[in-house]
């Protein structure tokens, strides 16, 4: 009995593309496992920001005794918030909403958007930060309504517009330009652009005038990409 012929095949081109799929299977959920991992805390850092933003404003008007009355309904929108009257607090605070305000009323329009999003109103919320991001406030608030925007559209999945809105942020002298180079990153993360992340992060790495805790997340997702 002659023995069996072994296929043509085996350790040729149907072989390697096989395993060259499986390979590509395994980087594929490595980017989208560190896609997980520290989209949660970029997206968390931008906003930490924006409360931070939003705060400084309102203690500038506290300090300036100024809009007392916009002080206090804002006051009254806070705490129907905290005592669960969500649907009355963001009518009061959609009631006070200006952008141009350079106050309570900026404030107000930060909030609105935040519950907004968390509501699943993408079109209020991104309508807020717009109007906030094109109306007169200084560039650091501007700036912060777009990181919010692009944080919020890259989190619904809407990555390459969220990544579009991120570009001018990452330009030197924004106010927040690296936390919009990390935010960049991920999003290369999510559409399994490796070597547009690994640039961004890298840059990141290098530049002295970023934030330590940055740098340091710029380091551990460099790390995770080369395992």
């Amino acid at each position: 009995m002659r023995p069996a012929r072994l296929p043509q095949q085996l350790g040729g081109p149907c072989v390697s593309d096989f395993f060259r799929e499986i390979d590509e299977e395994v980087r594929r959920d490595q980017l989208l496992a560190t896609w997980r991992k520290y989209r949660v805390l970029i997206i968390g850092a931008v906003a930490a920001v924006i409360l931070g933003v939003a705060g400084f404003q309102a203690w500038q008007a506290y300090e300036q005794r100024q809009r007392v009355a916009a002080a206090e309904r804002y006051a009254i929108a806070e705490a129907q918030l905290e005592a669960g009257e969500r649907a009355q607090a963001l009518q009061r605070f959609a009631q006070m909403a200006d952008p141009d305000d350079k106050a309570y009323g900026l404030l107000a329009a930060f909030e609105l958007a935040r519950l907004a999003a968390e509501d699943g109103n993408a079109q209020l919320a991104l309508e807020t930060w717009g109007s906030v991001a094109e109306g007169s406030a200084p560039q650091a608030y501007r700036d912060a309504a777009i990181l919010a925007a692009a944080s919020f559209r890259i989190d619904q999945g809407e990555v390459e517009e969220g990544e579009a809105m991120l570009e001018p942020l990452t330009e030197a002298g924004r106010p927040y330009r690296a936390l919009a180079l990390e935010l960049s990153a991920v999003a290369a993360l999510a559409r399994e652009d490796l070597d547009a992340a690994r640039s961004r992060l890298e840059g990141l790495q290098a530049d002295i005038e970023a934030p330590a805790g940055t740098r340091q997340r710029a380091g551990e997702m460099v790390g995770t990409l080369d395992e």
